[in-house]
């Protein structure tokens, strides 16, 4: 029996050699996956927004292109240039939370963020000093000072830190490397960015642009105007999550449909 995720690939594997009859359409895993209830890292990024709002970049990755420094640069520039461009003062209004995707490049992603240029050539972090101002988090961290960035650094906690995300980009998908789940963040009803490359999603992707329930960004250009626009018109951001929500319940139920079949299997053994 082959369990496809979607009719185009039931049909590859018809095409590819596999018993008609054999082939059923079990629906994407992903849409059941559920993240931790309580993560004491989650809490304490809450704790340290005190109010603000709160930008996610998970899973983050290094750059494909030859000169062109990787996702964490681009998501700090539109950052910073999107609080700009709202407030035009020296005020940070949000947090912005960067988690790369690969435990390796913790210390590259903190180097890019601790001593990004823009960040040393102005007073962009409200006249605290940069110890006090971007910070890492620690797996055994008991605190995190009012940071304006974080740098999330631990493993297994980035599904809930989206829970307590006012927007969210989805990473990996800025370059050719085929995206991360956007469902992570879509399910807590959290408006979700993700860059042009989300081949390895393509599927999921389809089904919340066609809710309207994620935004392509190209560069780091036009994700500071989506995230303009999102903090500028809250309950339309509101709206655009509470439909990525929807897409991600009403695809559920691909799990059950599996032990489902598998136990048929059982049963006719």
């Amino acid at each position: 029996m082959w369990l496809a995720q979607s009719e185009e690939d039931a049909r590859r594997l018809v095409a590819l050699g596999a018993r008609a009859e054999a082939v059923k359409v079990g629906g994407n895993l992903k849409f059941d996956v559920r993240a931790p209830a309580v993560s004491r890292v989650a809490e304490l990024i809450k704790e340290a927004a005190g109010g603000r709002p709160i930008v996610v970049a998970g899973s983050t990755v290094a750059s494909t292109e030859s000169g062109v420094e990787g996702e964490e640069a681009q998501v700090v520039q539109g950052w910073m240039q999107m609080q700009k461009q709202m407030h035009r003062t020296i005020s940070l209004d949000s947090v912005l939370v960067i988690a790369p995707r690969h435990p390796e490049r913790f210390e590259e992603a903190w180097k890019v963020v601790y001593e990004f240029p823009s960040l040393r050539a102005t007073d962009l972090l409200a006249g605290r000093r940069r110890e006090n101002a971007v910070a890492r988090t620690e797996p055994d961290g008991d605190s995190l000072a009012t940071m304006d960035i974080i740098l999330l650094d631990t493993i297994g906690d980035l599904a809930a830190v989206y829970g307590v995300a006012d927007v969210a980009y989805v990473g990996g998908s800025m370059f050719r490397r085929g995206g991360h789940n956007p469902l992570e963040p879509a399910q807590f009803g959290v408006p979700v960015l993700m860059g042009e490359s989300f081949e390895n999603f393509r599927e999921v992707v389809g089904k919340m642009m066609n809710a309207d329930a994620i935004r392509i960004v190209q560069d780091e250009i036009e994700l500071e105007i989506a995230l303009a626009d999102l903090f500028t018109d809250r309950e339309a951001a509101r709206a655009m999550g509470e439909r990525g929500r929807r897409v991600f319940e009403e695809q559920q139920g691909a799990t059950g449909r599996a032990v489902e079949a598998i136990l048929s299997l059982v049963v006719k053994a």
